[in-house]
């Protein structure tokens, strides 16, 4: 079972424990086993930044070692990096977790998959280059210390996920146009991204789809792949995965997609 997930936006906050998308996640840290693979396609915390070799923001140990043991049970995870998590560094490679910084292509089941998060995909803003860049992110370390930067950096992450998201509508979705033309090479067959915070599902060149996997921060939702395929799924309040498209309307988005042939 792969299990494909972004936007959790873990607060930096003492009062993590009781954080409803972090409840909700431990759940489903605990149902995988050995074998599975876990991507989380960026931005799992709201800020994390690294003041040196194995120092990690200490309000997100119980993540970590909740990751750690879902690590040691044979899990295969691999992190893709966010614009609110940009600043990781070697922590999570050193204990055996792939990390990627930008798109990377897998093969799930026999098909060839284009996974991103979507800040950096079509298109690296200037914001983003400015803010993976070595020079910013010493110079901001050097400057505000541990508890002052991570404090800072919280705040400012907050007051970027206040002004919103794109709506991630269909044709106007430059990843989806990007998608198309991508399928349309014949390198890959599905494409998924995350970063606008809204699930869906769209048809592609060749008979796959771009997925979108939304926030578990606001939809709890995930994509699902295993022997019968992808599917978008949510996490139900009583613990357990159900069919996204029951209560969403997903479906409609695909049948209101533009056809794949016209980008």
């Amino acid at each position: 079972m792969i299990v494909l997930l972004a936007d959790a936006h873990l607060p930096y906050s003492p009062e993590l424990d009781r954080d409803p998308a972090w409840i909700a996640l431990r759940g489903l840290f605990d149902m995988l086993s050995e074998g599975d693979r876990l991507y989380v396609l960026g931005d799992l915390f709201d800020c994390w930044i690294e003041y040196g070799p194995g120092r990690y923001p200490l309000r997100y140990r119980p993540v970590v070692e909740k990751l750690l043991e879902v690590l040691q049970r044979g899990v295969d995870i691999a992190l893709l990096v966010g614009n609110h998590d940009a600043w990781t560094g070697t922590f999570w490679p050193h204990h055996g977790v792939r990390l990627r910084h930008g798109p990377i292509q897998e093969t799930f089941y026999g098909e060839p998959v284009w996974l991103a998060h979507g800040h950096e995909w079509p298109h690296r803003g200037w914001r983003y280059r400015i803010l993976l860049h070595p020079v910013p992110n010493r110079l901001y370390r050097l400057l505000l210390p541990e508890p002052v930067g991570l404090e800072l950096a919280a705040r400012i992450a907050r007051l970027l996920r206040r002004r919103g998201k794109d709506p991630d509508r269909n044709h106007m979705d430059p990843r989806y146009r990007a998608a198309c033309a991508l399928a349309g090479s014949g390198k890959v067959r599905h494409i998924v991204c995350a970063h606008t915070h809204y699930p869906k599902r769209l048809p592609l060149p060749g008979g796959g789809w771009y997925w979108n996997v939304g926030a578990w921060m606001e939809t709890r939702t995930l994509l699902l792949w295993d022997e019968t395929g992808p599917r978008l799924c949510r996490w139900s309040e009583q613990g357990g995965l159900l069919p996204w498209e029951e209560e969403s309307g997903a479906e409609e988005n695909s049948r209101t997609a533009h056809p794949p042939g016209s980008y």
